[in-house]
């Protein structure tokens, strides 16, 4: 298993977490009990979230037979010039795909 798809599976735990902990306090005031500092546990939890996912749409794993081609939204030609090479690779989050 590699970085890249590691990374993936916990920025989709957080997601789940992050919607989990927005669930449990909107329960919990609905039913009446105050619960402190509620605001700025959503709002780290989604941050993390966040982070995790840029993160992990950016880091590409190339396995040691193959090349990666990256399509890209930012270059003019559409692609990158040259492919990548075997390894783990930064790309532009969202705005590139490796193939």
């Amino acid at each position: 298993m590699n970085i890249a798809n590691l990374l993936a599976g916990i920025a989709s735990f957080s997601w789940i977490l992050a919607i989990g902990v927005v669930v449990f306090i909107v329960v919990q005031s609905s039913r009446g009990k105050s619960i402190r500092n509620a605001s700025t546990v959503i709002i780290i939890a989604v941050a993390l979230a966040i982070v995790l996912s840029v993160v992990s749409s950016g880091l590409v794993f190339i396995n040691p037979q193959e090349r990666g081609v990256v399509i890209s939204a930012v270059s003019s030609k559409g692609y990158r010039e040259p492919a990548l090479t075997p390894g783990l690779r930064w790309i532009i989050p969202f705005a590139e795909s490796v193939v």
